[in-house]
């Protein structure tokens, strides 16, 4: 978690826990409203937008995927 050491390691260290506080605050509040916009921009489409959404982050992840898997068998040879 490289964004809460920052926040922590940039403040007094008597304010260490204030700092991991706000920290968590604010990403729990970012994922709240970016899964609500998420799901509002995806409802909006329709069922054909959001399957075509879906699709292309299954192939994406797939891609990924088997390039990682290719790098890594390499690397272990």
């Amino acid at each position: 978690m490289p964004l809460g050491t920052m926040a922590v390691e940039h403040v007094e260290p008597a304010k260490t826990a204030a700092a991991g506080g706000v920290n968590a605050l604010v990403r729990v509040v970012g994922s709240s409203v970016a899964g609500a916009v998420g799901a509002a921009v995806l409802s909006s489409g329709g069922a054909g937008w959001t399957f075509g959404i879906a699709a292309g982050a299954a192939l994406l992840a797939a891609l990924f995927s088997a390039v990682h898997g290719n790098l890594s068998r390499k690397e272990l040879a």
